[in-house]
């Protein structure tokens, strides 16, 4: 009872002077309901804004502001808190005089705009104080921090960690810049430590979910693909970015789980050269080939000088070669050859084009085909197939009196050959099927 009596009589400015915002709180939002006084409603703003309640405390300051010219700062500073900035400069500018902590925060919010010269002036307007020193410090960090980036983005790597190294309050994101460009210079052990120190020892939610996405991309980079997803998972527990998601899907897509990396490539924008040419590889390892083909045209259409321009092409002959429609096959794999001459794909393309000649038939211009990609130095991986299918196909031609007279010259040319065990089979099931035991 005698709380109660406490709170009806006590005046709620007495609450406001002793700092007990909660009780004071509670005090006005009673009053309110009772009183349409101008000063009730901003004393209730002021204790909603100092409890956090900024959605009630804007809602109540806005009813006094022609009375309560001071009504516009505690609004700014509502609107700062729900990172609603401009709102936030609005109320400032309002201000009939000048409040010292409203230029504080005008130069946060141009710090966070990224207009580190504006907030310069902010903060150099602030009487001298440790927050006014601590500010300028965090200001020329800020400015370190861009000149590294943009450092960063023309490529310079080493001038891009010197700056970044001699940030000194901002140390979360001199850690995360150094670690992001060391990944660059392929220096993975050392920014792997940087980023298990940060993932543990972090407390910024921003900054913790940063360092576990440049976690999951050094882990793809090294190959080390379950590493990756467990950063890239926790990341997408935490949120959701474009980047995660690609990065997923590139992971999936190396282990060959193409049904769950769709998954993650389907939350990606088609305006993106990667994205589109991802999506419509995976289509094509699903075994989707119409869906693959309309994305990759799509592809070729929007993106002439993506740098997956030729594995485009190459999966789009690929698509033709499968469906048996071997001139439009032949057609995407010249293409690659004319307008492609370095490209990996080149031998892969010429032998494309000798097999959709063998399927037609056409053993002579298959065989010449076969030849001259033998010349390719690039993709020797590929030579033991190709060298038995020349010898196959000299078999059509004539060059050898049955398959097996080739199969075992081929053996004889190329003893060490991995398809040495596969082609003794083959010929033992030849010599089987003709009952010549």
């Amino acid at each position: 009872m005698s709380s109660i009596i406490l709170f009806l009589f006590l005046q709620g400015y007495d609450y406001l002077n002793q700092r007990d915002f909660s009780e004071a709180l509670r005090y006005y939002e009673w009053k309110t309901k009772v009183s349409s006084q101008p000063d009730v409603h901003y004393n209730y703003g002021i204790c909603a804004l100092a409890e956090g309640r900024f959605e009630e405390a804007i809602s109540s300051l806005r009813r006094v502001l022609d009375t309560k010219p001071n009504a516009s700062y505690y609004l700014g500073v509502a609107y700062y808190r729900l990172s609603k900035y401009d709102s936030a400069l609005y109320y400032f500018s309002r201000l009939k005089r000048d409040i010292k902590s409203a230029r504080y925060y005008l130069g946060l919010i141009k710090l966070k705009q990224g207009r580190i010269e504006q907030a310069k002036r902010c903060i150099d307007s602030l009487p001298d104080s440790d927050i006014r020193t601590c500010l300028s410090g965090c200001i020329e960090d800020l400015d370190r921090l861009q000149s590294a980036r943009e450092r960063f983005i023309k490529g310079d790597y080493k001038g891009a960690i010197e700056l970044y190294r001699k940030v000194s309050r901002l140390s979360g994101y001199r850690q995360l810049g150094c670690a992001r460009t060391l990944i660059e210079l392929h220096q993975y052990k050392k920014a792997k430590n940087i980023l298990d120190s940060l993932i543990t020892t972090i407390s910024d939610s921003s900054l913790y979910s940063l360092a576990l996405l440049e976690a999951g991309r050094l882990s793809y980079r090294a190959r080390n693909l379950r590493r990756a997803k467990k950063y890239l998972k926790e990341y997408l527990t935490i949120r959701t970015s474009n980047t995660a998601n690609f990065l997923m899907g590139k992971v999936l897509s190396d282990e060959g789980r193409y049904r769950e990396a769709a998954r993650y490539f389907r939350r990606l924008p088609d305006s993106v050269d990667a994205f589109l040419f991802y999506k419509g590889r995976t289509d094509y390892f699903l075994g989707f080939w119409g869906r693959a083909e309309e994305q990759l045209m799509r592809h070729r259409e929007i993106f002439p000088n993506s740098k997956y321009a030729d594995r485009a092409v190459y999966i789009l002959a690929s698509i033709n070669f499968k469906r048996k429609e071997y001139e439009s096959a032949i057609d995407f794999w010249e293409e690659l050859v004319r307008n492609f001459p370095g490209s990996n794909y080149i031998k892969a393309a010429k032998i494309g084009i000798g097999n959709a000649y063998y399927n037609m038939k056409k053993y002579r211009k298959a065989l010449s085909t076969y030849l001259e990609a033998r010349k390719e130095k690039k993709s020797l991986e590929q030579d033991p197939q190709l060298n038995l299918k020349i010898y196959e196909t000299r078999y059509r031609l004539g060059y050898y009196r049955s398959l097996v007279e080739a199969l075992r010259r081929y053996l004889r040319d190329y003893p060490d050959s991995p398809l040495g065990p596969r082609v003794r089979l083959r010929i033992a099931q030849i010599l089987f099927n003709q009952k010549s035991y």
